[in-house]
């Protein structure tokens, strides 16, 4: 670059030894050089946008994506690219468009499918997704996050023994997936099936001891069999990997009021109050009126 400050391709060369560091800001900047002294260069478009997407920069995503599409209008990755951005903004509507437009380029493009199936899970048409599912397990038969995404559009719909067996085939392919137990375990326990639920919550934590969720669920289960000790011994768990699992303190505390420790039940209120998130603000005035009745 020195020696020709022109060279897109070194700028580019430099730009990826970047992005693969994670160095996005640097690699952006090497990118645009080379945009700047290659218009055409479809490479560096791409690249940047996915430097851009690393960042949170979804909009200079997209903007770069679609450049690419201008450049190339047959690039399936360049339209799943800007379905995935779009989806990552919460935009699912134009996401759907975008990998069907991919599909339309390549209908062997599994990822398209995947990303379609959880675009129309988060809009809740589970029926939907599980249509996209069964065809990206089509390309993909041992892809075990297909599996587990289906699963967990079968246990929406309460179709739980469905659920199950996808989280069997995902365990089946791969045994360390902790996903699969924990999904599992969530099936068991919608059916009350506790023990079986425990048991994967087991298995999940074995796998990964450091999931402050896991033990937050193995907590409810403990609750439902007055199991209030073990109970609570998890929900410090949880919160000791994540200080700020409002659900968690909240839960630690009920259970501790139902075992009449209700100095500690105050403070795990107080603690749910301080880490309510937007979404439980609504809960924070119960909570306070709790303690009131408390400490009296």
């Amino acid at each position: 670059i020195a020696l020709d400050p022109g060279n897109a391709a070194a700028y580019y060369n430099r730009g990826n030894l970047y992005y693969h560091e994670a160095q996005y800001e640097q690699a952006i900047s090497d990118y645009s050089m080379a945009v700047d002294n290659d218009p055409k260069m479809v490479a560096a478009y791409k690249n940047r946008g996915s430097a851009y997407r690393q960042k949170g920069r979804y909009d200079q995503a997209i903007s770069d994506y679609i450049k690419v599409i201008k450049l190339n209008p047959r690039d399936a990755k360049a339209y799943y690219n800007v379905g995935h951005s779009l989806e990552l903004k919460g935009e699912h509507d134009k996401a759907i468009t975008f990998y069907h437009k991919v599909i339309d380029l390549d209908p062997w493009y599994s990822e398209a499918y995947r990303r379609l199936g959880h675009a129309y899970y988060a809009k809740g048409e589970y029926g939907r997704a599980i249509y996209e599912f069964n065809r990206a397990i089509k390309n993909e038969p041992d892809c075990v996050e297909v599996y587990i995404s289906r699963g967990n559009a079968y246990a929406e719909q309460e179709q739980y023994e469905r659920a199950i067996s996808d989280y069997n085939k995902a365990i089946i392919i791969d045994a360390g997936i902790v996903d699969a137990y924990l999904s599992r375990g969530d099936a068991y326990a919608a059916q009350d099936m506790i023990d079986q639920a425990i048991s994967d919550y087991n298995k999940a934590i074995e796998i990964d001891p450091f999931q402050a969720m896991i033990y937050y669920k193995r907590g409810n289960i403990y609750v439902a069999k007055d199991l209030y000790v073990q109970a609570i011994s998890d929900y410090d768990k949880a919160v000791e990997i994540n200080p700020g699992y409002a659900e968690a303190y909240y839960n630690r505390a009920l259970t501790c009021e139902k075992s009449g420790r209700e100095r500690e039940a105050i403070d795990g209120y107080r603690k749910f109050i301080e880490y309510a998130l937007p979404e439980q603000k609504q809960y924070v005035d119960t909570v306070r009126a709790r303690i009131k009745v408390l400490e009296r």
